[in-house]
């Protein structure tokens, strides 16, 4: 198959399918950090980092969850808590928490 006639081929394809070529692919929170590299910290002073409800994007390996139905009753020891939230809040700039 010609090269041009190869690439509109493909591009139709991805297009109907709703495929991503892996050059073009989208990695969201793909920034994890190594432990092994060294220790881990966060700058929080940095405002600008979460500017938008429920979106960690600008925080580099780090994503906050809500944890909505992880336990039945309070004052459970967080330790002890083994179950995986799946609600992802956050809540920028709040002036009267």
């Amino acid at each position: 198959m010609h090269s041009v006639a190869r690439r509109q081929w493909s591009r139709a394809l991805v297009a109907k399918l709703g495929v991503q070529r892996l050059e073009e692919r989208v990695n969201p929170d793909g920034n994890y950090f190594s432990l092994a590299g060294g220790n881990f910290s966060q700058d929080w002073t940095n405002v600008g980092q979460i500017t938008a409800a429920d979106d960690w994007s600008g925080v580099p390996s780090i994503i906050g969850f809500r944890g909505d139905g992880l336990t039945a009753a309070t004052g459970t020891d967080p330790q002890t808590i083994l179950a995986e939230s799946a609600v992802v809040d956050v809540l920028p700039n709040e002036t009267t928490p």
